[in-house]
């Protein structure tokens, strides 16, 4: 009996200083603080180890950019720069000239104005050496124009208001009314292509490569819908409304309700 004993403390002994090993094995990520002062910061953008964001000085916003390391003031001047976006060590922002907003980029060493001229330019986004944004004199008249690392390059020509602008590699895409409602369209690095042509709204979209995942308001409910470079397929055809939040490859996630609260949802 004692025997016994002696063996079940020796086996609960050793299952305890296995837990605690294993417990003591866990690597715990220490969070890192990057600012540490009284004005508000971000919200912050980020790629790899590199982070970007915006800041008020004490007079005006300027872009901040962490490689990793050290925290670099991309910019230093009496405007307003702000919505960064960021591609691996290459950043892209808007910068206030006193009249409307220009694109400004940050190639990983220098800082280049890439428009400037006497309309609003907005929505840049960014992927690798690729900025897309849009741009217009008035409303409803915008253009999409994409910088591929050495020139600027008008993608539109069209009395219509491109909106939502989303960049992957050499693929741009944005939803544009038709005359008639809100439809996807899609430049593949040559061509431009309508990829939705219905009778309801089609917009919200997100893009990772050749996938294109969106909102329509199919039945007068949204719903997700998904192009994968050949064809459109219905994801979600329900009586409650489905909101898309992120995707990444052909792999879609959203909140869909059930006609009583939101649930999660995904698709691949």
């Amino acid at each position: 009996m004692f025997r016994n004993f002696s063996k079940r403390k020796i086996i609960v002994t050793a299952i305890i200083v296995a837990l605690i090993s294993l417990v003591a094995s866990i690597a715990y990520a220490v969070p890192k603080q990057l600012t540490d002062d009284n004005i508000s910061a971000g919200p912050p953008k980020v790629s790899g180890e590199n982070i970007v964001w915006a800041q008020m000085d004490g007079n005006d916003q300027e872009i901040y950019f962490y490689n990793g390391v050290t925290t670099i003031t991309l910019t230093d001047n009496t405007v307003n720069d702000y919505n960064p976006e960021i591609s691996g060590n290459k950043v892209t922002w808007l910068q206030w000239d006193g009249n409307d907003d220009e694109v400004m980029y940050f190639d990983g060493s220098t800082v280049t104005t890439l428009t400037n001229n006497d309309y609003a330019d907005y929505g840049a986004v960014i992927d690798g050496n690729n900025i897309a944004w849009r741009a217009g004199g008035s409303v409803p008249t915008t253009e999409v124009f994409l910088y591929d690392g050495s020139s600027i390059t008008t993608i539109t020509n069209n009395s219509v208001f491109e909106n939502n602008i989303a960049i992957s590699g050499n693929n741009i895409a944005w939803y544009a009314s038709d005359g008639n409602d809100e439809e996807i369209f899609l430049y593949d690095g040559s061509t431009t292509v309508q990829v939705t042509d219905n009778s309801f709204n089609d917009r919200n979209l997100l893009m990772d490569g050749d996938n294109i995942f969106w909102e329509g308001d199919y039945a007068q409910v949204t719903n997700i819908f998904h192009y994968n470079g050949s064809s459109i397929t219905t994801i979600t055809d329900t009586l409650f409304a489905n909101y898309l939040s992120d995707v990444d490859g052909n792999t879609a996630v959203w909140q869909g309700n059930d006609g009583l609260d939101n649930e999660i949802f995904y698709c691949n």
